[in-house]
């Protein structure tokens, strides 16, 4: 039995690394980006937390239409290392309060975020078996959560006894830890020299990708309202202290089931359970449309977190994208996300009401209709499909 349970996490030293080092990076960023919206309305710039976010998406979108040529002609690995360094900067500029300064580095922060992002899938599809892309993505995805979840109430925590300047001094350190680990990682010669702007442009068009991006871009919809919308209307209903117990849910119930997930899609396919999770995460939005007590909300919100279907995004685009696509399709699928991110937050700024939730259940709808029908083409066909549209 023992055995066994040694066998489930008997991981490479490089994908200990690499998850390790996302640890820490999102042990300092994603736990000070939960507080945004509502640090920044404390201290008397009430959108300035959505305009933040908003900029660190847009040029996370327009970073990652040349990030799969960087990727692909320095190496993931000195893509992410060099992406790293911007993350702390972020954190302690945030906690000056200068809207320029915060506008620009925000702005630096959504290039960095393509880089690092597309050479981490890039680099860990690419030394991982094909058989174990599900179970590696999901050990990865365990770690980052497990980061974001401690960091969460951890920096809520030091905010409240203390002040929201040392705990920015503080979370700024932790993606050094990070850098660190990334340092280590061999390099992978596994990506073709090069690198071609055309071949963004076909990924981009091409229409298997575009599928698969409407599915991610409709996940990432909700990852927007649980970073802008949700933080704000806990705090409305329920009181400032139930903001960070109530958020980390949207990175515990991952932690809890984010390595299950990825090794079971290994077995039983990714898109079956990708099904499965969306339309739980679009019954989730509307209990939290029509919830008023705590009970329910909290019911919601756990459906809701079922949709950060991170291991199966990773090892999807491993299935459908040849070693030489990898970079250019995980780009697109980031542009899609982060579209998603964005919409989420600009719709949030411009109405802060609970009908956000039903748009968010019709486009999560939506997106399960798409892959009801990716599934029934299967993954071997799209595979076939993708790579005939972007080498013609």
């Amino acid at each position: 039995m023992m055995s066994k349970i040694t066998g489930l996490f008997n991981f490479s030293e490089d994908v200990k690394k690499l998850s390790f080092g996302f640890f820490f990076i999102f042990l300092g960023y994603n736990s000070i980006q939960q507080y945004l919206t509502n640090y920044f309305f404390l201290t008397g710039f009430p959108r300035l937390g959505y305009f933040s976010l908003s900029i660190i998406y847009l040029f996370f979108i327009l970073g990652s239409l040349i990030s799969p040529v960087v990727v692909a002609r320095v190496g993931p690995k000195k893509a992410m290392t060099h992406a790293v360094a911007v993350y702390g900067m972020f954190i302690l500029i945030v906690g000056l309060k200068i809207p320029a300064l915060l506008y620009l580095f925000s702005a630096l922060l959504g290039i960095a975020a393509a880089l690092l992002w597309t050479g981490q899938n890039s680099y860990l599809i690419s030394i991982s078996p094909k058989n174990s892309y599900g179970k590696n993505v999901g050990f990865f995805g365990t770690l980052l959560v497990l980061g974001t979840s401690l960091g969460i109430p951890l920096f809520g925590l030091l905010a409240a006894k203390a002040s929201f300047s040392l705990a920015f001094l503080l979370f700024s350190t932790f993606p050094i830890f990070g850098l660190l680990l990334l340092l280590r990682l061999k390099e992978t010669q596994v990506l073709i020299n090069g690198g071609s702007l055309l071949l963004i442009k076909k990924t981009i068009s091409s229409p298997t990708a575009l599928k698969l991006a409407f599915v991610f871009l409709a996940s990432y919809f909700t990852f927007g309202l649980a970073i802008g919308f949700i933080p704000l209307d806990i705090k409305d209903n329920f009181g400032f202290s139930y903001v960070g117990p109530l958020t980390s849910l949207f990175f515990i119930v991952p932690l809890l089931l984010t390595y299950y997930v990825g090794s079971l899609s290994d077995k039983l396919g990714r898109l079956p359970l990708l099904i499965i999770l969306l339309a739980a995460s679009s019954v989730g939005l509307l209990l939290l449309f029509f919830s008023t007590a705590l009970a329910w909300y909290l019911l919601g919100i756990i459906l809701l977190s079922l949709g950060g279907s991170s291991p199966i995004i990773g090892a999807l685009i491993g299935d459908v994208a040849e070693s030489r696509y990898l970079p250019y399709l995980t780009a697109s699928v980031l542009i899609a996300e982060n579209v998603g991110v964005v919409t989420a937050l600009f719709f949030s700024s411009l109405s802060q009401t609970r009908h956000i939730y039903l748009l968010g259940a019709l486009v999560l709808s939506a997106a399960v209709a798409v892959c009801l029908f990716l599934n029934r083409r299967g993954v071997r066909a799209l595979r076939v499909d993708f790579t005939r549209e972007v080498s013609s």
